[in-house]
């Protein structure tokens, strides 16, 4: 007697495509240090009042860079990982304009290393490509928008656990601080935190039916 096991109908589902919103997981994840000291302050914790500056948040001319990072560990993983990623794109919330200036001008980069933790030295490392320049007004309530869909492909295909993101005040930087007084913007990231939104394709999940055993 010879026992053949056969499979029923074999089916693909198709599933999506979807959108994915990434934040920043935890404090770890954020924070902002001074190019003239390569420091690193970082959020001690939730609620609308924590943010970092980007630019002089005193009286000297620190030139303070902000830094956030988003985990795409789900995307190097399976079922995640079949899904191609079509899109994505980096938001973010400008909470506060400080200076004379009406409008500042932040400028945004993409550090093309897996940053495993965040430091001082990411303020300045130069293994990183400007995605973007952003006019911020004073009177501005809506929501900064990057497209940033050829950074996450390319962190992506090196196998990056994290996309890391760079903010700097542009005017800030090359004026210094001769009035020595707070210049520069403040991002909220924790009460509005960045996202990173990631358009997902199409992801083709196979379907087996029961299985069935005869007897020959």
């Amino acid at each position: 007697m010879l026992m053949v096991a056969t499979w029923g109908l074999v089916a693909l589902l198709s599933v999506g495509p979807t959108v994915r919103t990434l934040t920043p997981r935890t404090t770890a994840d954020y924070g902002s240090g001074a190019t003239a000291q390569t420091d690193w302050y970082s959020p001690g914790g939730p609620g609308p009042k924590v943010g970092v500056f980007v630019g002089h948040p005193n009286s000297l001319a620190r030139g303070d860079r902000a830094l956030v990072r988003f985990d795409l560990a789900p995307y190097l993983l399976p079922p995640v990982a079949d899904a191609p990623v079509r899109a994505a794109s980096l938001t973010f919330r400008v909470e506060a304009v400080a200076g004379k200036a009406a409008a500042r001008r932040i400028e945004v980069s993409h550090l093309r290393y897996d940053a495993s933790s965040l430091g001082g030295i990411d303020t300045v490392n130069k293994e990183a490509n400007v995605v973007g320049t952003i006019t911020v007004r004073r009177d501005a309530t809506q929501p900064c928008r990057l497209d940033v869909t050829a950074c996450v492909k390319a962190d992506l295909w090196k196998g990056n656990r994290y996309s890391t993101y760079r903010f700097r005040d542009i005017d800030a930087e090359a004026a210094g601080n001769p009035e020595m007084q707070p210049t520069g913007v403040v991002i909220y990231l924790n009460g509005a935190l960045p996202a990173l939104e990631v358009e997902e394709g199409e992801l083709q999940v196979e379907s087996r039916k029961g299985k069935v055993e005869s007897d020959r």
